[in-house]
């Protein structure tokens, strides 16, 4: 069952949420679209992911605090199973992700949006990270 965010703020009009039942609810929503104005028909973008960034101070002070805290677990098959971090090729990218906890796929050709919380215009959205030809580029 997909437990969407309880804001409206934080959904994705016209995307998939990705879920996963490990996800740490202090992770933002993360969407699949199929179609942004940013990205022009390229062979390059295969996958366009976005989310909702909460930008007021305390929403930033609580993202900060969070991240100075993530870390990478390792261990046995078994045990990352256990975590929901499931065995991907590399490249690895620690991220707030709904997919796996802490660890996404991050697969050539995926470009992940961030949009501020409250932004009206898909224009206004920022490129945050793009796998390109292997090349993890993160804006």
């Amino acid at each position: 069952m997909l437990r969407a965010p309880h804001c409206p703020d934080f959904i994705v009009p016209d995307g998939s949420l990705l879920y996963h039942p490990a996800r740490d609810a202090r992770f933002p929503y993360l969407y699949q679209v199929d179609k942004h104005p940013l990205v022009k028909d390229s062979p390059a973008v295969k996958r366009i992911l976005v989310y909702v960034q909460d930008t007021t101070d305390e929403g930033l002070k609580r993202m900060f605090d969070f991240e100075e805290k993530l870390y990478v677990p390792l261990g046995p098959d078994c045990t990352m199973d256990d975590l929901g971090v499931y065995k991907f090729k590399p490249p690895y990218l620690i991220l707030y992700s709904n997919e796996i906890v802490g660890l996404f796929d991050l697969s050539d050709g995926t470009v992940i949006f961030a949009r501020a919380r409250g932004s009206v215009s898909t224009e206004d959205d920022v490129i945050w990270v793009w796998n390109f030809l292997g090349y993890v580029l993160i804006f």
